[in-house]
């Protein structure tokens, strides 16, 4: 069911029957079904800041000074602990997310993929790492009007090589 904005105000399928709640900005403050009751605290930019049920900070996020997504705490659902002797404590997870963007706000790494850029900010390389296969490679060439002239790439098995040229 949506309400007059367009929003998910409620979700029923044969195994959910989830309602949202929202501030008045239209940011999702609240979700709730059968099995949880999910608050979320957001920031002055409108970032999902803490989830919280029952009173426990389930997961806790952190942004850089330009909005990215900076670290991830996820607790348990007994919550987020900094006593390291808690019984819960060894099984929360505390992931950094700093690596993710290079300076000039260029995506420098997503899940296994690893860019590269020149000194214009245009990608030259795409390095992806996966567990047992080989690294795969692409390599891009521009022109002085910024636009791709050779792509060369590798597959991640080992396979052959394939490069495109482009003319403008």
């Amino acid at each position: 069911m949506y309400s007059v904005i367009i929003d998910l105000f409620s979700q029923k399928s044969t195994k959910l029957d989830r309602t949202y709640a929202y501030d008045k900005a239209l940011n999702t403050v609240a979700a709730n079904d059968e099995q949880e009751n999910l608050a979320m605290t957001v920031n002055g930019n409108n970032q999902i800041t803490d989830i919280s049920n029952r009173n426990h900070t389930r997961e806790r996020y952190h942004y850089d000074s330009c909005g990215y997504l900076s670290q991830r705490q996820v607790g348990t659902t007994d919550g987020i602990t900094l006593d390291p002797f808690d019984r819960n404590y060894p099984e929360q997870q505390l992931i950094d997310h700093h690596d993710i963007y290079q300076p000039g706000h260029k995506l420098q790494r997503l899940h296994n993929d690893h860019y590269t850029y020149d000194a214009a900010g245009r990608l030259i390389r795409k390095t992806t790492e996966e567990d047992g296969y080989r690294t795969g490679e692409s390599h891009y060439r521009w022109n002085g009007f910024n636009q791709l002239t050779v792509f060369t790439g590798k597959g991640k098995l080992g396979g052959r090589s394939y490069t495109w040229y482009y003319k403008y």
